[in-house]
C-alpha cells in the first residue's frame, strides 16, 4: 500500500501548525494533500475517519481551528508512527556480550559518564565515581563498557585505577573487550589490561597470554610472563624465558618458575639458590610448595652464614633481609621445619647487624618475627596459625629467660581464631604498669598488633600491606576479628603506659625508625556499640585534646564516642597552640558538635583572646567584621 498521501498531509499538518492557522485557507497544498488521502480512505477505516477529520478542518470556523488541527494531527502522527520500518541492510546478528548489556537508561543520562571517561580536564573523577556509587549498573551497558576499557590508559592514574576497579567488578564476560586490539608496546592501559584478565580469569586464558607474548615488550611483557605461572603446563617456555631474559623480565620468569610443580623447576631454582641465595626474595608473596621449600633452603643458609660469622654480619645482614621478603605468606612443611629450627637461635640472632647503622635497624631476630606476624596475617588459615603458636609455644620452654619470642605471631593468630574474651586474657597481663620492666619485651611484640587493628560500619579487622602474587599489585588486605574486648580500653588508657611509648622508638611494622602514634591506635579501637570503650577511649582522647590544644586531631574521634563535654574546649585549644587563624577557626566551629548558642559562645571568648592579645593572630589579620556578622547570625539563629 502506497502510503504517500498520508505522510503528504501529514507534512502540511505540520506546516500549519508552525506558520498559524490563519493562513489555512490560503495553502491549497493542504487542501490538495486532503484530497489525496481519498485512495486510502476506501482501504481503511482508519484512514477514513483521518480523511473525514481533515475536510472538518478545512471548513471549520476560524475560532475552533486550533483545537481540530491537534486533533487531526495527533491521530496522523499515531498512524505514522505504527508504520515504521528499519531501512538498515544486511542480516540482522546479536550483540556481542563482551560488549556489554542494555540498561534501561537513555542516552542523555549516559552522556555525562561517557564524557567524562573518554574526555579530558578537571572534574571528570568525581563524576565517574559518582556514578560508580549510585548507578554501578550504568557501566556494564553497551554504550559506556568500551569507554571504560579505554579510561585504563587515561592519564589520571587515580581513574585509570578506578577503571580497573568498575571492570574488576563486571566479571569474566569483560575479557574479550579487555583482549581486543591488544597492543605489545608497553603502555600503561595495555599493562591494565592484561593484568585484569589474570586476575579475573587466570589460567583460562593461558593460550592467549602465550600467543600475545612474541613481540611483546617492557611492562607487557613482565605482566605476560607473570600470567604464565597460571597454568602448570608452562614450565618449559619458563625454563627457556629464565635463560633468555635480562632485567625485570627474568625476574617475572623466575617468579612463574616457581609455581611450577614439577622436578625441572625444582631443579632449576636450586641451582639458583646454589649460586645466590638472596635471588629467593624473587618469590615473595607466591604460595606454591615449589616456592616454600626453595625459600626454606635460602633462608636456611643464610642464618648458618650469619650465626658462624664473627662481629658485624653486614652483607649478610642485607642478605637475609632481602631473603625475608620470599618468606611473607609462605608456608611448606620445608619451611615449617626450618622455623622450628630457628627457635632456639633466636638469642644468637639477636645482634646488632653494624658498627655504626645510618638509623635503626631491626636484629636478625626481630627480622624473623616480623617475618612470622606478616605470614600468618598474608596467609591466615589453620597451619600458620598452628605454627606461630607452635613456635612461641616452644620458646618459653627452651628459653626461659627469653619466653617472648614470637609472641606477636600468636597473639595475631588467636586474635583472628579465638574469642575475643580469651584473647584478653591471655594477653592483657602484659601491659600491667606494676610490671613494667619486666614486660617490656612482650609489650614491643603485642603493640605492633594492637596497632593493626582498625574498624569500619561492617565490623573490626586486623590489616596488612600485601602483594598479589602473578600481578604484583600492593593492596591492603583486611582481615575480620572480633571487637576488641571492652577491658583492652582500660588497660591501654592507663596513663602509665601512654606515658611509657610516646616517646618510643618503635613502628608498627617492626621498624624501629618511626614513632609508635598512641593516640591514632586508641581511635582505631573505638567500639561505638560498647558504651563502656566509648568512655575509657573518650576520656583519654579528651585529655589528649586539653593537653596538646589539637581539636582538629581528635574532633572526629571524640564524635565517634558520643563525646558530649565540648564546652570551653576552643578557647582552651587556642590558648594552649598559642595562636589563631580566622579561615581555620571559622571552618572548624562550622562543623564542631555543639549548638549555634555554643558555637557563639566559644567564638566570642575567642575573641576577646584577640583582642586582649592573650594570643597571637596568624598571618597578621583578624577579621573583625566576619566575626561579628558570624556571631550576629549564630546568636539569631539560637
Amino acid at each position: 500500500m502506497n502510503l504517500s498521501p498520508l505522510y503528504e498531509l501529514k507534512d502540511r499538518l505540520t506546516h500549519i501548525a508552525i506558520a498559524g492557522t490563519s493562513l489555512m485557507e490560503e495553502d491549497f497544498r493542504l487542501a490538495r494533500a486532503v484530497e489525496g488521502m481519498a485512495t486510502l480512505a476506501g482501504a481503511n477505516p482508519v484512514f477514513a475517519r483521518i480523511k473525514a477529520e481533515a475536510e472538518e478542518l478545512l471548513t471549520a470556523p476560524a475560532g475552533q481551528r486550533g483545537g481540530k488541527l491537534l486533533d487531526v494531527l495527533s491521530l496522523v502522527d499515531a498512524v505514522v508512527y505504527t508504520q515504521g520500518t528499519s531501512g538498515g541492510q544486511g542480516e540482522l546478528q546479536s550483540m556481542n556480550a563482551a560488549e556489554g548489556s542494555y540498561v534501561h537508561a537513555s542516552y542523555g543520562e549516559l552522556q555525562p559518564l561517557i564524557t567524562a571517561l573518554t574526555g579530558t580536564g578537571s572534574g571528570r573523577m568525581a563524576v565517574i565515581q559518582s556514578a560508580w556509587n549510585h548507578h554501578p549498573a550504568y557501566f556494564s551497558d553497551f554504550r559506556v563498557l568500551p569507554s571504560v576499557v579505554r579510561a585504563l590508559g587515561d592519564g589520571s592514574a587515580e581513574l585509570a585505577s578506578l577503571a580497573e576497579t568498575i571492570l574488576s567488578a563486571q566479571g569474566e564476560g569483560v575479557i574479550p573487550l579487555l583482549r581486543k586490539d591488544l597492543a605489545p608496546d608497553g603502555k600503561k592501559e595495555m599493562v591494565r589490561r592484561v593484568r585484569l584478565t589474570v586476575r579475573l580469569a587466570g589460567g583460562k586464558e593461558n593460550e592467549w597470554y602465550k600467543a600475545a607474548l612474541p613481540g611483546s615488550q617492557k611492562a607487557v611483557r613482565e605482566v605476560l610472563i607473570a600470567a604464565l605461572g597460571s597454568c602448570q603446563d608452562n614450565t618449559g617456555l619458563l625454563l627457556d624465558l629464565c635463560r633468555g631474559e635480562r632485567g625485570k623480565a627474568k625476574r617475572a620468569a623466575l617468579r612463574s618458575l616457581a609455581c611450577m610443580d614439577s622436578p625441572e623447576a625444582r631443579a632449576f631454582w636450586e641451582a639458583e639458590i646454589q649460586k645466590r641465595p638472596s635471588s629467593a626474595w624473587e618469590l615473595e608473596s607466591l604460595s606454591s610448595v615449589l616456592a616454600g621449600d626453595i625459600t626454606a633452603q635460602s633462608l636456611r643458609a643464610l642464618t648458618r652464614n650469619i650465626l658462624s660469622a664473627d662481629g658485624y654480619i653486614g652483607d649478610l645482614y642485607d642478605d637475609l633481609r632481602s631473603g625475608m621478603y620470599a618468606a611473607y605468606g609462605q608456608y611448606s612443611p620445608a619451611l615449617r621445619d626450618f622455623w622450628r629450627e630457628m627457635v632456639s637461635e633466636m638469642p644468637a640472632l639477636n645482634k646488632p647487624p653494624y658498627e655504626k647503622p645510618a638509623y635503626p635497624v631491626l636484629t636478625p631476630a626481630e627480622l624473623l618475627e616480623k617475618c612470622m606476624l606478616l605470614t600468618v596475617l598474608w596467609r591466615p588459615c589453620a597451619e600458620t596459625f598452628a605454627l606461630a603458636r607452635e613456635l612461641h609455644e616452644t620458646a618459653k620452654k627452651v628459653l626461659p629467660e627469653q619466653p617472648y619470642w614470637f609472641a606477636g605471631a600468636a597473639f595475631a593468630a588467636d586474635w583472628l581464631e579465638r574469642p575475643a574474651g580469651e584473647v584478653y586474657e591471655a594477653y592483657a597481663v602484659r601491659f600491667d604498669p606494676e610490671r613494667n620492666a619486666e614486660q617490656s619485651e612482650w609489650r614491643l611484640r603485642l603493640l605492633p598488633v594492637l596497632e593493626r587493628v582498625d574498624h569500619d560500619d561492617n565490623g573490626f579487622r586486623l590489616s596488612a600491606f600485601v602483594r598479589e602474587p602473578l600481578t604484583g599489585e600492593d593492596d591492603w588486605k583486611r582481615l575480620p576479628v572480633p571487637a576488641p574486648d571492652p577491658r583492652w580500653s582500660c588497660v591501654l588508657t592507663r596513663k602509665e603506659l601512654e606515658k611509657e611509648y610516646r616517646t618510643a622508638s618503635i613502628s608498627p611494622y617492626w621498624e624501629k625508625l618511626e614513632r609508635l602514634d598512641w593516640d591514632a591506635m586508641m581511635g582505631k579501637m573505638i567500639d561505638k556499640d560498647s558504651p563502656e570503650v566509648c568512655a575509657a577511649i573518650g576520656d583519654y582522647l579528651f585529655r589528649q585534646m586539653w593537653s596538646t590544644g589539637s581539636p582538629y586531631r581528635y574532633r572526629d574521634w571524640l564524635k565517634e564516642c558520643g563525646w558530649t563535654k565540648w564546652d570551653g574546649l576552643l578557647p582552651h585549644c587556642v590558648q594552649v597552640q598559642g595562636d589563631v587563624e580566622w579561615y581555620s577557626l571559622r571552618s572548624l566551629l562550622e562543623t564542631f558538635p555543639i549548638s549555634r548558642t555554643e558555637k557563639a559562645k566559644e567564638l566570642r571568648e575567642i575573641d576577646q583572646l584577640v583582642k586582649k592579645k592573650k594570643i597571637k593572630v596568624r598571618y597578621g589579620r583578624w577579621h573583625e567584621e566576619e566575626v561579628e556578622t558570624l556571631l550576629v547570625q549564630w546568636e539569631n539563629e539560637a
